[in-house]
């Protein structure tokens, strides 16, 4: 069905660039998108022989669509419950009171020590854990950016065009 292919590589081809270009994983949580109805559009213009093609598979796709809508939905009530400032500070304040609590353990030994270093440690890794999560960038920017390249690699088929070409 190439016209409804091409309809619908344009469309997560743009998605896609306005990600890179913003380099925000979240654009089209906080931005408005038509990308879900751009795609839907494409398979209800389809015309002729490709219309004849979708039709066996109507009720399929229109349900996807109704879901993919949903997951949308969905992914923007979550983002929507992120930390607000005050919480941060609260987050922040208990941290250094559980790091501080520990000084007052009697360190007689090395071990001890050590101990209290690893926990202090781990108790910024856990803080900066919620961060990241909080910012939905616990793999970070490069694996957004490498996840958005890939994608449109595949939509430009060019893992195809190398695998003939070998």
């Amino acid at each position: 069905m190439p016209s409804v292919q091409k309809k619908v590589r344009e469309a997560l081809r743009d998605h896609y660039q306005k990600i890179l270009d913003s380099n925000n994983w979240a654009y089209h949580i906080l931005n408005p998108s038509n990308t879900i109805t751009r795609i839907f559009n494409a398979y209800a213009e389809a015309e002729g022989d490709d219309a004849d093609k979708l039709g066996k598979f109507s009720d399929g796709y229109g349900g996807a669509f109704a879901s993919v809508q949903v997951s949308r939905k969905r992914m923007v009530m979550l983002y929507d419950e992120r930390l607000l400032p005050l919480q941060w500070v609260l987050v922040c304040v208990l941290g250094i009171l559980v790091i501080l609590s520990f000084n007052f353990i009697p360190n007689h030994t090395l071990i001890i020590n050590i101990l209290k270093a690893i926990f202090g440690v781990a108790v910024l890794f856990v803080i900066l854990l919620l961060k990241q999560l909080d910012e939905l960038s616990i793999f970070g920017k490069d694996f957004n950016k490498r996840t958005a390249n890939d994608i449109l690699r595949i939509v430009d088929e060019k893992d195809a065009a190398e695998l003939k070409g070998k």
